[in-house]
C-alpha cells in the first residue's frame, strides 16, 4: 500500500477527505488490507460501499460505450 492509502486508513477525518479520490484498484487493496489487518467494521463497510459505487460507475460506462 502506498503512503496515501495508509494515511487514509489512519483516522476518519483523513479517510473521508481522501476516499473520493482513491481509484478502484486501490480501494480493493485497502478493503483487503482492512479485513486482514485492522478489521474495523465501520471502515470495512465504508470501503466496501465506496468500492461498489466506483465499480458500478465503471461497469455502467463500459456498457454504455456500445450505444
Amino acid at each position: 500500500m502506498n503512503d496515501l492509502m495508509i494515511k487514509a486508513l489512519g483516522n476518519w477525518r483523513d479517510f473521508n477527505d481522501l476516499l473520493a479520490t482513491i481509484p478502484e484498484d486501490d480501494l480493493r487493496e485497502m478493503l483487503v488490507y482492512e479485513v486482514k489487518h485492522e478489521n474495523r467494521k465501520s471502515f470495512v463497510e465504508r470501503l466496501h460501499q465506496r468500492f461498489n459505487t466506483v465499480r458500478t460507475m465503471r461497469e455502467r460506462e463500459e456498457l454504455m460505450k456500445g450505444f
